[in-house]
């Protein structure tokens, strides 16, 4: 569905650019495990526990690791724990599922239909300046 209705995203996600791949992953991954977390409806979640919480820095940390590396050989592993791997271990899912919870916490179903509709360009960067470990 995401692939559908964001040009581009799918190509993306294979993208020879480092940059454009992790955003579309991370954008991807973000939305796929959101409405999937632990089969319950996003309302029911409590995105501020402390175990999500240490989940969002370990993440954060991670992303922002990622988003400084330039060598391949450092952006190959950041693009395969990305997405793989014990399930909070992939900081991009994570991160950009915790910074999707923020962005409904704060705005409901239309601002997360604000967010899916700007697409995934930059999208990794602004999941770290999110405010996702406010609860």
């Amino acid at each position: 569905m995401i692939g559908e209705r964001i040009p581009h995203i799918d190509e993306d996600l294979d993208s020879p650019d480092y940059l454009t791949s992790l955003d579309a992953l991370t954008f991807h991954e973000a939305f796929a495990h959101l409405v999937s977390y632990k089969s319950m409806e996003i309302g029911e979640v409590n995105w501020a526990s402390a175990e999500l919480r240490a989940v969002w820095e370990k993440s954060k940390n991670a992303m922002e690791e990622a988003l400084a590396v330039t060598s391949e050989k450092e952006r190959e592993h950041y693009l395969y724990t990305a997405n793989c791997g014990d399930y909070y271990e992939k900081y991009a899912c994570m991160l950009g599922m915790l910074y999707l919870a923020q962005v409904w916490k704060h705005g409901g179903i239309l601002e997360l239909k604000a967010c899916f509709d700007m697409g995934c360009h930059g999208f990794a960067k602004k999941c770290c300046i999110g405010t996702a470990s406010a609860g």
